[in-house]
């Protein structure tokens, strides 16, 4: 009895859980290898249950990327709702010197302490290749052991590929921190303002002007435009609301991390005494820190007028602080058009309220009158 107590406590000790963590991972290498059963149904409906990992390794997508660089883009994909989406490429010849027409499923997990990249292997009749009495079982774990070692970092379009189609904010997200890194000392200094909102916001008004960059992600480039502020402002809404109000609803929509709608008119008259037709998409954000509305600008050929060479610049500013500070607070229509498109129950809460509202205001009438 003693004894096992002792091999217990020596198994959960943490200084012996501690070495089992992974320590100094390096690209192209990968730390010990297991082989383990993992439960994935086929489109026959046979199970394969075995597994092989490669455990800490600098990245999850290392047999992902292998097998694109080499055989390219994977035929399907199992998993995706999940957190651990499948890539499986179909009937691929992985070695010269047998025509075996091998199915791969890759995929991986990062962890706090340890990433791991691992792979499952059948062939055309479902056959297990990574199980115990399968000839291809050292030669798959060897083939995908060396690969990790000589996989070439210089190669990108995987992982370019593969963000698009997976997850297409975490895409843009990695372009803008990659560029901004790059461009960390010129452009992509934000003009920074020590000014603060004097509370409260007042209506139809605005107390600032600042300038950022706005980077969005267009067929696989990177695309930076000026954008303008309107700081302090009673609502985020300003901006699209007076472009509603003078040229109706809204001709294209995009969407900024993937979940926040920017409103875009295109080519719309903005000056009589200009022909040029403009393209204005409207933006804004409130915050407990700050809150401001704003918009860019471009001509019919997309240049961006709101660049400090742009000569249409201070007239754009000019004419959209106009708006703001005319806009007509009775005209309710916008708001309709814009919570019943994109959030229709939130829409639902907003009417329920307001129609709430409406009956206590004139039951507090009723009240008084008698």
């Amino acid at each position: 009895m003693k004894k096992i107590m002792i091999v217990i406590l020596f198994f959960t000790s943490p200084l012996v859980m501690k070495a089992f963590d992974c320590a100094d991972i390096k690209k192209n290498e990968h730390g010990s290898i297991v082989h383990r059963k993992y439960k994935f149904k086929t489109e026959s409906g046979k199970l394969i249950k075995n597994q092989v990992k490669y455990k800490c390794v600098y990245t999850s997508l290392y047999i992902q990327k292998i097998m694109f660089d080499n055989y390219g883009k994977w035929d399907k994909v199992v998993d995706k709702t999940t957190n651990n989406e499948k890539l499986v490429w179909n009937n691929i010849q992985l070695f010269s010197d047998d025509t075996t027409k091998i199915s791969i499923v890759a995929f991986g997990e990062e962890k706090v302490n340890m990433n791991y990249t691992s792979f499952m292997a059948y062939d055309n009749n479902n056959n297990d290749l990574l199980s115990d009495d399968s000839p291809y079982k050292s030669k798959l774990i060897e083939f995908f052991s060396k690969s990790i070692i000589k996989d070439d970092s210089r190669k990108n379009d995987f992982y370019k590929t593969y963000w698009l189609s997976m997850n297409p904010e975490n895409w843009e997200r990695i372009v803008y921190e990659k560029s901004k890194e790059r461009y960390k000392d010129s452009i992509y200094k934000m003009n920074k303002t020590s000014k603060k909102c004097i509370k409260p916001n007042k209506k139809n008004d605005f107390q600032f002007i600042t300038e950022e960059k706005f980077i969005s992600v267009v067929e696989e480039d990177t695309v930076m435009s000026n954008q303008i502020n309107f700081e302090c402002v009673h609502t985020a809404f300003y901006t699209s609301k007076v472009m509603f109000d003078k040229f109706g609803k809204w001709d294209k929509v995009v969407y900024k991390n993937s979940n926040k709608p920017i409103l875009i008119w295109t080519k719309k008259r903005l000056f009589d005494d200009i022909n040029e037709l403009f393209t204005i998409a409207t933006d804004g954000l409130e915050s407990a820190d700050k809150t401001y509305t704003s918009f860019l600008a471009f001509d019919s050929s997309l240049n961006d007028l709101l660049e400090s060479k742009s000569k249409y610049k201070k007239q754009l500013i000019a004419y959209m602080s106009e708006l703001i500070k005319n806009n007509n607070p009775n005209k309710r229509e916008f708001y309709e058009s814009f919570w019943s498109t994109f959030y229709p129950e939130r829409w639902a809460e907003i009417k329920l309220y307001q129609k709430r509202k409406k009956r206590f205001r004139n039951s507090d009438i009723r009240k008084k009158d008698n």
